[in-house]
């Protein structure tokens, strides 16, 4: 006795939903993690700078002339210099950007324009905001900074700086 073949050797539609929900799964799984990824380095960037804030706050109150830089590297990645540590490499996924006081626009931190921002040892708060001489030196623009903005495509993160106290508060 011979069984009749199936000539019809193509996919169930089954098969075909099943295969099509599979890969959905997939998908959304891959951009869920690439999405966490990089929010996790847009807030381990503004971590690092939170820390390196607390630090030199701490520095500049128990000795005069402690600083923090942001600067921007020539690969894009952005970096904080201080003046008693070595530096701490930040991401090159985010772009940093500041707010002087009384000022609603964000200012870019670019590898021409960096942040450097001092304490006044007699008050523990903010000193206005610095600039490198020619010499290395750092004066005084007249200018305080309100806040400091971690960017990754339309989420921002702001750290909220307070002039009078020195102290700063992280914000999604």
């Amino acid at each position: 006795m011979r069984l009749k073949q199936n000539k019809n050797s193509g996919f169930s539609l089954i098969e075909l939903m099943v295969v099509v929900a599979i890969l959905g799964i997939v998908a959304v799984g891959m951009s869920v993690l690439v999405l966490s990824t990089s929010s996790y380095r847009q807030k381990q960037t503004v971590q690092e700078i939170s820390s390196s804030l607390s630090e030199t706050r701490v520095q500049a109150l128990s000795k005069s002339n402690a600083w923090m830089e942001i600067k921007q590297n020539t690969d894009g990645s952005y970096v904080i210099s201080t003046s008693y540590a070595g530096d701490v490499i930040l991401t090159k996924d985010c772009t940093i950007g500041y707010t002087k006081e009384g000022d609603a626009a964000v200012v870019p931190i670019s590898m021409s324009n960096s942040l450097i921002l001092t304490y006044d040892r007699s008050t523990g708060g903010f000193a206005d905001i610095k600039t490198r001489n020619a010499d290395n030196s750092l004066s005084g623009t007249g200018a305080y900074c309100e806040s400091i903005t971690v960017s990754k495509g339309s989420k921002a993160l702001v750290i909220t700086l307070y002039k009078d106290t020195g102290k700063h508060k992280c914000e999604d």
